[in-house]
């Protein structure tokens, strides 16, 4: 028994042992790494290529030309012809109010303009025979001035019978409502035989001409100075996800919201197969500014020092600070007008803590992660960007 606890004791010792010393080489090569003196950073390449800054937007797709219709005399509806969906042509006939009430009031006040002509026939020939008269010296001054006010008082009330048969036969031709444009039939809010009448809450009919929509957003004012009427942009649609639709900018507001610090744009869709409709939710993609063939690195890369923007650039497996001059500003990434070359690496991680002339051990960024969505073919300013790239991931990069 004695011999049989002293084994178990010796290899317990043994194993300790065996555990002390693993934990004292992988504690001093630790250690080791810790004290070589390089510095573990993210690096990514400058590059040369297509620089865009885009402002993205969602608003709702309304018809740019809307008709919303109401009748013009009350009666009650005779006839219907349309309902929502119909397509019409400018001067269509809508509806038809019953009008047997209008037509008897054209033959009154016609009867009362026949009655007053006749009466300024008579009075037109009693100022002759005056005028006559009066030019002899055969009746008085008075007799003569009576005449003539005769006259001009019988064609005023001529005049406004007139006016008034006018308006009696247009109140029957408005009894056939129609559309004043072409387009689309979207809304019908009355019945044959309900009552209708111009100071109906909502109109009878509402028709919007849909061949060109347009869309109203909201911008962040920092956008204002470089938009233009005219630019192009990419709309897409949430009903619509696999086409998009060129959109052009048809008017910028003059003024810039004090509360949101926003402005609005209206863009203008050519829609001649009515695929948009209103009331669809929309995304505008408008391009800021492009350049086609413009030296860029990734935001991140760019720290704020005295003398302006300043970037870690690899060389010899050392960060150099480096100042530069950055141009436009894109989406991720600034575009750089000296001190970089396409070809270099430049710190994106880990910049904290670095000085001038450090050794430092880096591994290339997926450069997903940096860059913007930008096109493969050139883009001039007033476009949009619709597809995006990726590069290779290099392992690691000493340069």
């Amino acid at each position: 028994m004695k011999y049989y606890y002293r084994v178990i004791l010796s290899l317990t010792i043994g194993a300790m042992v065996l555990a002390f010393s693993g934990c004292g080489s992988k504690d001093e090569s630790n250690r080791k790494d810790a004290n070589s003196g390089k510095a573990e950073v993210v690096v990514a390449k400058v590059e040369r290529g297509t620089i865009l800054k885009e402002y993205s937007a969602m608003g709702t797709i309304a018809a740019e030309d809307v008709a919303r219709i109401f009748p013009k005399v009350a009666g009650r509806v005779l006839k219907i012809y349309v309902t929502e969906g119909s397509p019409v042509g400018a001067g269509q006939i809508l509806m038809q109010i019953n009008d047997s009430d209008y037509r008897i009031m054209v033959q009154g006040v016609a009867a009362m303009a026949k009655g007053q002509q006749v009466k300024v026939e008579k009075s037109k020939r009693d100022f002759l025979r005056a005028e006559s008269l009066h030019k002899e010296d055969a009746i008085a001054e008075q007799l003569y001035q009576d005449a003539k006010s005769g006259l001009e008082g019988d064609q005023f009330v001529m005049d406004k019978a007139n006016a008034e048969l006018a308006n009696a036969k247009k109140n029957v031709s408005e009894c056939r409502v129609v559309s004043p444009i072409s387009g689309i039939v979207t809304s019908k809010f009355v019945n044959e035989g309900e009552l209708t009448a111009p100071q109906s809450p909502t109109p009878a009919f509402v028709v919007e001409n849909m061949n060109r929509v347009k869309l109203e957003i909201d911008l962040s004012e920092d956008a204002f100075g470089y938009l233009e009427v005219g630019n192009k942009c990419i709309v897409t649609v949430d009903a619509i996800p696999d086409k998009s639709f060129e959109g052009t900018i048809s008017k910028i507001f003059p003024s810039i919201n004090s509360v949101s610090k926003t402005f609005k744009v209206t863009i203008t869709i050519e829609n001649p197969d009515l695929k948009l409709r209103s009331g669809m939710t929309a995304r505008a993609q408008i391009v800021q500014k492009a350049r086609n063939d413009a030296v860029n690195a990734p935001k991140v890369a760019f720290l704020p020092g005295e003398e302006g923007f300043y970037v870690f650039k690899i060389s010899g497996g050392k960060v150099i600070k480096t100042p530069v001059k950055i141009g436009i500003e894109g989406n991720d990434s600034y575009e750089v007008l000296n001190g970089l070359v396409p070809g270099d690496y430049v710190v994106v991680e880990g910049q904290v803590g670095l000085s001038d002339g450090l050794m430092v051990k880096a591994t290339l960024a997926p450069s997903v992660n940096y860059k913007s969505a930008i096109a493969p073919a050139p883009v001039a300013a007033g476009t949009a960007a619709v597809q995006q790239q990726k590069s290779p991931v290099a392992p690691s990069v000493n340069k």
